[in-house]
């Protein structure tokens, strides 16, 4: 898992920089990576829930804000599955 290259913190769907991308020599995903990029993202997401949640550092606002990148995440692999 952790040998990964798209599990880095770079590749995240809401972070992406192109210019990032660019130095790191890759701007466009196969069908294949897009979806493994959703999943790891799907999990990042879950994990930033549960931490919050658990460890009680999780204001309203960062739980709902994590929950709409869940919900967007998840539809957004919905699609792409479909």
């Amino acid at each position: 898992m952790w040998a990964e290259p798209l599990l880095d913190a770079l590749f995240r769907s809401d972070k992406r920089n192109i210019n990032v991308l660019k130095g790191y020599g890759q701007t466009e995903f196969s069908y294949a990576e897009k979806r493994r990029i959703l999943w790891y993202d799907l999990l990042l997401y879950l994990t930033m829930k549960t931490e919050g949640f658990y460890r009680g550092y999780g204001t309203p606002e960062s739980t709902a804000e994590v929950q709409k990148n869940i919900d967007d995440t998840y539809s957004e692999l919905v699609v792409l599955l479909k």
